[in-house]
């Protein structure tokens, strides 16, 4: 589960680099996909502490 998991930073910096790009233009697109792909490791990260605490 968490190897699907691990492609969800990638598509969220593709979502927000492409997002940021359209609204903001090229550096709109650079924080943007910065940002997305941070909240995808945080993310990913909070879901494996999870699924540790609740094996457990």
């Amino acid at each position: 589960m968490l190897a699907i998991g691990c492609l969800v930073p990638i598509f969220l910096f593709a979502v927000g680099a492409l997002a940021g790009f359209h609204f903001w233009g090229p550096s709109g697109g650079l924080w943007l996909g910065g940002g997305g792909f941070a909240i995808g490791v945080v993310g990913l990260a909070g879901l494996a502490w999870l699924m540790e605490r609740l094996k457990a």
